[in-house]
């Protein structure tokens, strides 16, 4: 519920909210739907907060280095438990990792889930569960 207490997540409440309730279905149809729903709004919480500081759309390249710029502002003690260098790469390497349908790397991704190439085995409660937390870190974030 702390998530509606920043513009950001408020104004996707309703999305947000399905694409949870899909992974609360627990079954196959549920991550699916939940991945779907969760992913694009990934991309699109933190390209709004960009575009009001810049005024800009962001390529993909500047909205990762964004949220990396965010993390380690916030989260720069040694002690730190917020792994914004980690955080960055796991992003960098899952959600806006790009595909090649002529080697047949179609890892589950933002792009691979939006343009219709991923696998269907890939549609796993883990990945789903992912999804939301990588939602929550990115509360944080902003």
């Amino acid at each position: 519920k702390y998530w509606w207490r920043k513009d950001l997540f408020n104004n996707k409440k309703s999305i947000l909210e399905a694409g949870i309730s899909s992974f609360l279905q627990n079954d196959k149809n549920g991550f699916i739907n939940c991945l779907h729903t969760l992913y694009p709004q990934i991309e699109g919480i933190m390209g709004v907060d960009y575009f009001k500081k810049y005024g800009k759309k962001p390529s993909h390249k500047e909205l990762i280095n964004y949220i990396k710029q965010k993390a380690e502002s916030k989260f720069n003690t040694i002690s730190s438990t917020g792994f914004p260098k980690e955080f960055y790469e796991y992003l960098k390497r899952t959600v806006f990792e790009n595909f090649d349908i002529t080697t047949g790397k179609l890892d589950l991704s933002r792009h691979t889930t939006s343009h219709g190439y991923a696998n269907a085995d890939d549609f796993n409660k883990a990945k789903a569960l992912q999804a939301i937390l990588i939602l929550d870190q990115i509360y944080f974030y902003l």
